[in-house]
């Protein structure tokens, strides 16, 4: 037999209203272990190099542009980009410190001239700032000599004055030997945010000094 039809008690709408039931939620389960943090994914280290010849009346710029980028080639490929100083030397940006180094062993270009290669002073660095109260205490060579190992060159303390004592402020001017400034840097236990020159620092006066790149940096310290 057909089933019969339900009764609507004199309501047709009586069905749509019927409310489905509704579904047992599973209880709130707290996870033990907390998502791993992930990698921070490897970066390149680009070095600026200087190429000059060992003729000071001849810079390298005399000689003809295409014997020379062939020469240079011949050492290695991986160039990023080659510039013509003022002085007729060349500025150099190549792929990595390996490669850098095979440049600097060679003193001769084939077919052309006696040269020298070397690092640029400044633009194979790099200034953060950090806030590390926990260094306040700690002399500003063993920083260096411990930070080393994560390509710290040198740090600067900043400090402040309180009742006309001169006390540290905990911020530090980090120069790192990179191209690229890090995210952060690992001190012992603690782990410290790397910020650009020009968002943290002291807020006890603004200082102006020339960073690698020759912009001026200022540093205000965030409250």
């Amino acid at each position: 037999m057909a089933p019969e039809p339900p009764n609507l008690q004199g309501n047709r709408f009586a069905v749509l209203g019927e409310s489905p039931k509704s579904k047992k939620k599973r209880p709130y389960q707290k996870l033990t272990e907390e998502f791993p943090e992930l990698p921070t994914p490897a970066q390149k280290n680009p070095k600026f190099i200087i190429v000059k010849t060992k003729d000071s009346q001849k810079p390298i710029s005399h000689y003809s542009g295409f014997a020379v980028h062939k020469a240079l080639q011949t050492i290695s490929k991986e160039i990023i980009s080659i510039s013509t100083l003022r002085d007729g030397n060349l500025l150099m940006l190549v792929t990595t410190k390996p490669v850098a180094d095979k440049f600097l062993r060679t003193t001769h270009l084939p077919g052309l001239c006696d040269v020298e290669f070397n690092y640029h002073e400044s633009l194979n660095f790099v200034k953060g700032t950090i806030y590390a109260p926990c260094l306040n205490n700690i002399p500003e060579e063993e920083i260096v000599k411990e930070l080393r190992a994560q390509n710290v060159h040198s740090v600067f303390k900043f400090t402040k004055t309180i009742d006309n004592a001169t006390k540290p402020s905990g911020v530090i001017l980090v120069t790192f030997d990179l191209y690229n400034l890090p995210s952060k840097l690992d001190i012992s236990w603690y782990s410290v945010k790397c910020w650009a020159t020009s968002t943290l620092g002291a807020r006890y006066g603004d200082r102006q000094n020339p960073t690698p790149g020759g912009k001026p940096w200022s540093v205000q310290l965030l409250t």
